[in-house]
């Protein structure tokens, strides 16, 4: 039996209060919380999060919130390279529904950042699926948007450790437009 004045009512409210921070911690705030600073608000958050939790469980955080999934991708998508680290960071996270947005994402993200699009080939990434169209979904007009953005960025010069990678690119997507200029 605990004394008038004891320490135990103390330890115990500080163990049950690291018990309730840590189990917190563990499966996130409860729904609509947090919701004006989302994980998604920061690349920074996100690698410290993968860091902390792994990709899986980040990517499944992400997920149950369509909005900030798809503002995610959006980013990525953009090709600035904090993004494309958060893209590549949460690959190994995604599974049958989440890793095909994630790659169109990432290898939308060519005419905006290849030096960095570029580097991925032969780490996991064929040259095929990066110096290609990522969206089946578009029309005549948008794969030729697509294409002549991605030609004159690859145009452009880059790092001398890139270079033949960029030219083998350039060839790929020479081949591409000629098959979608076909009748």
């Amino acid at each position: 039996m605990r004394q008038p004045g004891s320490c135990a009512g103390i330890l115990w409210s500080r163990r049950a209060i690291a018990m309730v921070a840590a189990v917190t911690s563990l499966i996130g705030p409860p729904a609509g919380a947090g919701a004006d600073n989302p994980l998604s608000s920061s690349p920074d958050a996100i690698l410290l999060a993968v860091e902390r939790e792994g990709a899986q469980a980040v990517v499944a955080r992400l997920t149950s919130d369509p909005h900030e999934w798809k503002h995610v991708l959006q980013q990525i998508e953009e090709g600035r390279t904090p993004w494309l680290k958060v893209g590549r960071a949460l690959q190994p996270g995604t599974g049958v529904g989440t890793r095909h947005p994630l790659e169109v994402a990432l290898l939308s993200a060519l005419p905006n950042n290849p030096d960095q699009v570029l580097r991925w080939i032969g780490q996991g990434v064929a040259l095929e699926d990066v110096c290609s169209v990522p969206r089946a979904e578009w029309d005549r007009a948008q794969v030729r948007d697509y294409l002549a953005r991605a030609k004159k960025s690859l145009k452009k010069p880059l790092p001398a450790d890139i270079d033949p990678i960029r030219v083998r690119c350039l060839r790929q997507l020479d081949k591409v437009t000629a098959r979608i200029q076909r009748p």
